[in-house]
């Protein structure tokens, strides 16, 4: 196939997909919309006073000077300690709410990556002579269990901000539980297009690809392979995660001559097996697995083993080889998925200057964590640019405060050293989504890494702000 991009012809449609999923979310049951706590009051976001510094001296990542002064996050309506500055010698706590048990463990891996990063910092004096603390809340993936995790967290813990939250329901009822108490709720791990909303909800960031920008991909990428049509089935997890892929993919479908022809929800207590049997009953072209972690792995297993021999995609949220794809064996042939981020168990990356940085830090901080899987290097990225968040908070006015935090996560412009695309950027204004570049790529058994189709997603600065 030529080399291809999304860069221009899909900049128009994800951004009306933004506002039509904005519209359509208030149905679900579990909608982010309605379960979302008040609005704060944002405007877009970069630092009122932020500083230039140096990159982080003991991270492979490169800091940028911030965007031009702009927004500062409200805080009128804030507690007293969100503008007051770390006690001299405290710690500063960063929270890590997200599954370590049930059928969404492996995210639980993020948290010793990023460890692994805070532990090397701290090994050279901390963060304006603080030390970060990482500290970890099982929520198991339930919503429940989140907003109790999150409210010992804040109130007990008093974590200093939050980073990479998991799940699409699980950040939505708990986002007003971080804005009642104005801690940063960054750079969240779900791609559900609302958290690109500072106008709104200044205290909440999201982390990863919006799902709306990976769906639209998925329809140029099969308008490619198929350009007489296919016969497409949809695997969705049954909640506003999967329903935010499902819902875009039907509007894009629908335009480009590719037939929907069946949509299977299940629940996350499904071994899939029923909801396979369906989808092949059904004798699609291509199969999409709008779900995540070892519902992926166990959709490739279940339907080769029915005799589908296509293509199947897969979420970005199941990109790590080793996680996710490999363990799935022959059954991952044919298996596509938009690559944001270098796998740590890819050959191609062996001599990658970025990567063997990364090895070299696990090895020396890690604690045992397992540098080859792809949620211990997510969670490195997610420390890097936590790092940088609080080194640029920590030059501006007022001092390392709850806020200025805040204000420096809205004015990133970081090289990430595992990030396909090189950088990490939002200024709150016109651009509120930190990861809009990626690859398709197709997983090959024999290697254990990735395949380059010549398909690739540029949008850097072009899918704009959440549109209530």
């Amino acid at each position: 196939m030529t080399t291809r991009s999304l860069a221009v012809r899909a900049t128009l449609p994800i951004a009306a997909a933004l506002a039509v999923l904005a519209a359509s979310c208030g149905s679900d049951s579990n909608s982010a919309s309605t379960t979302a706590a008040p609005a704060g009051t944002e405007a877009p976001a970069t630092t009122a006073a932020a500083a230039t510094t140096e990159a982080p001296s003991s991270s492979a990542a490169a800091s940028s000077e911030p965007a031009a002064p702009g927004f500062a996050v409200p805080t009128t309506s804030c507690p007293p300690d969100a503008t007051q500055p770390v006690a001299d010698g405290a710690p500063v706590k960063i929270g890590f709410v997200g599954p370590q048990t049930g059928p969404l463990a492996a995210f639980g891996q993020i948290g010793p990556g990023m460890k692994v990063v805070f532990d090397k910092i701290n090994a050279d004096g901390g963060v304006d002579g603080h030390q970060i603390e990482l500290v970890a809340k099982d929520d198991a993936y339930d919503p429940a269990k989140s907003k109790t995790a999150v409210q010992e967290a804040i109130q007990g813990d008093k974590i200093f901000a939050s980073a990479i939250q998991v799940g699409t329901p699980n950040v939505a009822g708990t986002r007003g539980d971080y804005e009642a108490a104005c801690v940063p709720q960054a750079w969240v791990g779900t791609g559900f297009p609302a958290w690109g909303d500072p106008a709104n909800h200044p205290w909440t960031v999201g982390g990863i690809m919006a799902y709306p920008t990976e769906a639209t991909a998925w329809t140029e990428f099969l308008k490619d392979k198929y350009p007489d049509g296919a016969k497409v089935a949809q695997l969705v997890y049954n909640n506003d995660f999967g329903k935010s892929y499902q819902k875009q993919f039907e509007k894009t479908a629908a335009e480009n001559k590719l037939d929907i022809v069946a949509t299977v929800a299940h629940e996350p207590t499904s071994d899939l097996s029923n909801e396979v049997t369906q989808i092949l009953a059904a004798n699609p072209d291509v199969i999409l697995g709008e779900t995540t972690s070892t519902f992926c792995t166990n959709l490739m297993k279940l339907a080769r083993q029915g005799g589908f021999t296509g293509p199947i995609i897969i979420s970005a949220t199941c990109q790590s080889a080793q996680n996710f794809v490999a363990p799935a064996g022959e059954a991952a042939a044919e298996v596509y998925t938009i690559v944001v981020q270098k796998d740590p168990s890819d050959p191609a990356y062996a001599d990658d200057e970025g990567m063997k940085q990364y090895m070299d830090d696990v090895a020396q901080f890690g604690g045992g964590a397992d540098p080859k899987l792809g949620n211990t290097a997510t969670g490195y990225t997610i420390g890097l640019l936590i790092v940088d968040n609080l080194k640029r908070a920590a030059a501006m006015e007022g001092g390392l405060t709850r806020a200025n935090m805040m204000n420096a996560v809205w004015s990133t412009d970081l090289e990430l050293p595992l990030a396909i695309g090189g950088k990490a950027k939002v200024d709150g204004t016109t651009d509120a989504y930190v990861a809009e570049y990626g690859k398709i790529e197709v997983f090959d058994p024999a290697t254990g890494g990735y395949k380059d189709t010549g398909f690739t997603v540029d949008l850097e600065g072009k899918t704009g702000v959440f549109t209530p």
